[in-house]
């Protein structure tokens, strides 16, 4: 599913007691909107950009996309010349769990709740009581060497 929404849709405004205005983009023109249906908006933007960065992060295609010669991808796994061996895929997968699993806890819990259950790093940051940047770099350390140990 796309984005009905872009990044300048949203736009948050404070008065001069400091109150905070919500401002959506409707039709070319930004109109007021209550806290609720601004969250609502963002979140649902926000959530859809994070889905489409794992998307590309993992290259998932279309099974009906055609390639340059108009053969459809799905006529492509289905023939037996795939040069993806099942097989070797499967071995590749569990030797990543099994990395995963020799994890401390929390680095495992803090893998699981971004990769899995798709939490934010900022989300993750106020629960654990640390700051996102610390999160974001246990993150970028532990992917790292789950990498590392992989290729061995």
């Amino acid at each position: 599913m796309e984005n009905d929404y872009k990044r300048n849709y949203f736009w948050i405004k404070r008065d001069l007691k400091g109150n905070k205005h919500y401002y959506f983009k409707i039709k070319g023109q930004y109109h007021e909107v209550s806290e609720e249906v601004y969250k609502i908006c963002y979140n649902s933007f926000k959530k859809e950009e994070r889905e489409k960065e794992k998307r590309n992060e993992f290259k998932v295609f279309s099974l009906d996309q055609l390639d340059n010669n108009n053969t459809a991808l799905v006529d492509k796994v289905a023939d037996d010349n795939n040069q993806y061996n099942t097989l070797n895929i499967n071995e590749e997968v569990e030797n990543v769990m099994n990395i995963i699993n020799q994890l401390s806890k929390e680095d495992r819990d803090l893998i699981t709740n971004l990769l899995i259950k798709n939490k934010t790093e900022r989300e993750l940051s106020t629960l654990m009581g640390v700051s996102q940047p610390a999160i974001h770099k246990r993150k970028k350390r532990i992917i790292e060497n789950i990498k590392n140990k992989s290729k061995m």
